[in-house]
């Protein structure tokens, strides 16, 4: 097979497809498609889209939503929540929180928990535990169990089992097992098996299917079906589904449905839910629920995750 393949672009393909591809913007692409994309603020998007994105703060947004956010903490936020956050041991928190946390061995806690934990071998545990661990191989273990492991080939493995391991092709296999495998393709495999395999398009398949593949668009794919698929937008579809398909806010959604969504807070909503949210807390609800929360609290049982709670449990 050494002339069937040829280099371009620093990669191996099929020589039969040399002439199929283009670079565009340091991109491999099917030369058909070579005209359709552009660069814009370094991405590589559809043509047709090249006046719908503008740069904002370093990201690419969509241009209607352009002045809707400003930069806070080196963050993009909502413009309406520019005064609701402030900065915390470098975190961005809500500002009604700001005196709920303590710096703990340079992680952030609830204060309430501040002195429940203790630094052991450079881990953060509860003070409890702090006489529970032993260092082992530079593992952290329970000390009950600290004479129980030895190092073997570089892996902890129970003393017990030292002797029933050996390396083969740099792996650890069970020493009874050492004569039943063989290299093949740089893979392991049984040794039974060893002449059963081929390499295609550099993979490992059976021989028995060695012909029954081929490349298309990069992909390897069964021969009774290189043609029925075709790239669309950067994506392998059916071709049967070429033209159903149409790109909306930067993702690919069925044609019948361009017009049915909207962008809400940088997310994809259905157009008809637009004005049935709002933000709270960062968060994007309902808004027949905003009125159901309180401010966030600290619950200590969940691992000191915040939450929100609702009024009804006060």
């Amino acid at each position: 097979m050494e002339t069937s393949f040829c280099s371009y672009q620093s990669l191996l393909l099929p020589r039969s497809m040399e002439t199929s591809f283009c670079s565009y913007q340091s991109l491999l692409v099917p030369r058909s498609m070579g005209t359709s994309f552009c660069s814009f603020q370094g991405l590589l998007v559809p043509r047709s889209m090249e006046t719908s994105f503008c740069s904002y703060q370093g990201l690419l947004v969509p241009r209607s939503m352009g002045t809707s956010f400003c930069s806070y903490q080196g963050l993009l936020v909502p413009r309406s929540m520019e005064t609701s956050f402030c900065s915390y041991q470098g975190l961005l928190v809500p500002r009604s929180m700001e005196t709920s946390f303590c710096s703990y061995q340079g992680l952030l806690v609830p204060r309430s928990m501040g002195t429940s934990f203790c630094s052991y071998q450079g881990l953060l545990v509860p003070r409890s535990m702090e006489t529970s661990f032993c260092s082992f191989q530079g593992l952290l273990v329970p000390r009950s169990m600290g004479t129980s492991f030895c190092s073997y080939q570089g892996l902890l493995v129970p003393r017990s089992m030292e002797t029933s391991f050996c390396s083969y092709q740099s792996l650890l296999v069970p020493r009874s097992m050492e004569t039943s495998f063989c290299s093949y393709q740089s893979l392991l495999v049984s040794r039974s098996m060893g002449t059963s395999f081929c390499s295609y398009q550099s993979l490992l398949v059976s021989r028995s299917m060695g012909t029954s593949f081929c490349s298309f668009q990069g992909l390897l794919v069964p021969r009774s079906m290189g043609t029925s698929f075709c790239s669309y937008q950067g994506l392998l579809v059916p071709r049967s589904m070429e033209t159903s398909f149409c790109s909306f806010q930067g993702l690919l959604v069925p044609r019948s449905m361009g017009t049915s969504f909207c962008s809400y807070q940088g997310l994809l909503v259905p157009r008809s839910m637009e004005t049935s949210f709002c933000s709270y807390q960062s968060l994007l609800v309902p808004r027949s629920m905003e009125t159901s929360f309180v401010r966030p609290v600290t619950e200590q049982q969940g691992g000191g995750a915040v939450v929100l709670a609702p009024v009804r449990g006060k």
